[in-house]
């Protein structure tokens, strides 16, 4: 696979959205990237951002070990979130709530 993220040895995998108690799913994320990266050690996470839950996903990282391997963005302009999912070689949307977002129509229009 050609890498476009240059984070770390592997693949990155990329997530956009607000860290809210309605969007929790992006701890789960951090929790699934963790046994990929069982597998796959070279794996990079990019979480982009922000909310009231970015502490408990920062002590999640931290708990799990991920300190190299994940990094959170903070909220980005458009177009800063924009290349960002461009870099991306993977994009996650952990949600059960949305049925085709406008993020998921970017990722796919920026051929991730």
């Amino acid at each position: 696979m050609e890498r476009r993220l240059d984070l770390g040895k592997g693949p990155g995998v990329h997530h956009r959205g607000g860290f809210h108690r309605s969007s929790e799913r992006s701890l789960g994320l951090v929790e699934a990237f963790a046994l990929a990266q069982q597998s796959e050690p070279g794996l990079s996470l990019v979480l982009v951002g922000d909310g009231p839950l970015r502490g408990e996903i920062e002590a999640s990282i931290a708990g799990l070990g991920l300190r190299d391997s994940v990094r959170l963005t903070g909220a980005l302009a458009e177009e800063a979130a924009l290349a960002a999912i461009a870099r991306a070689d993977i994009f996650a949307l952990p949600s059960f709530m949305e049925g085709i977002p406008l993020v998921l129509m970017e990722a796919m229009a920026l051929g991730v």
